[in-house]
């Protein structure tokens, strides 16, 4: 999915992004480093750069945790 500067995503549609699922992806929300916007007490939204760049973020973190051989 190519995502478009600007456009913000649901629950569900990161949960489709990330391979998980929406309970999940609720948890993960929760998370201080998790870029959500909470629109209200029942709905949450991702800004779509927002979540491009944790991702990128989180790739980042996982391959300093590999070794020098890359495994």
């Amino acid at each position: 999915m190519a995502l478009s500067r600007g456009s913000t995503l649901s629950m569900r549609q990161c949960a489709d992004i990330l391979g998980i699922s929406l309970p999940t992806m609720y948890k993960l929300s929760n998370r201080p480093d998790f870029p959500v916007i909470a629109v209200s007490s029942r709905r949450k939204i991702v800004r779509a750069e927002s979540l491009e760049r944790w991702m990128d973020e989180q790739e980042k973190k996982s391959m300093g945790c590999m070794d020098t051989d890359g495994f």
